[in-house]
């Protein structure tokens, strides 16, 4: 937003509307579109296991935590630090960036030790936007 930018921002900010929104949408659904054309097998569902129906039913779970997260509840701000408007948005992306490290493990198979950064790269950035959210309650 200009010169009222402030740091750190999250990708839940930065997509909240506008042009940056619209791109998410189109490409965010278009790769969840393309993921479960691959876990449900091109359509040729007798040719799936039990554990494939497990797996494809993990990752719609997944996608209905991002649509809440992404599509229903897109962040309102006033600001980079999220107000109470924003309480379904943050749980559901808690829940959504969680699902990430369940998904690298156990339906992707993506080793231990990316999956391990991304866990700790999320709570970093957790950790960040709880300080940016407790800095504009102090600074009122």
């Amino acid at each position: 937003d200009g010169r009222a930018a402030k740091f750190p921002c999250s990708i839940s900010w930065m997509t909240r509307r506008g042009l940056p929104r619209h791109c998410t949408l189109c490409f965010w659904n278009l790769g969840w579109v393309c993921l479960m054309r691959a876990l449900l097998k091109d359509g040729d569902v007798a040719a799936m296991s039990f554990a494939d129906w497990l797996r494809a039913g993990f990752m719609m779970q997944m996608y209905a935590a991002g649509f809440t997260t992404v599509v229903l509840t897109p962040m309102k701000g006033p600001d980079v630090a999220m107000g109470a408007s924003d309480a379904l948005h943050c749980y559901a992306a808690m829940l959504y960036v969680f699902d990430h490290f369940i998904a690298n493990q156990f339906v992707l198979g993506v080793s231990a030790a990316y999956s391990v950064a991304f866990v700790a790269a999320s709570l970093l950035c957790g950790v960040f936007q709880a300080l940016r959210a407790d800095g504009e309650r102090l600074g009122r």
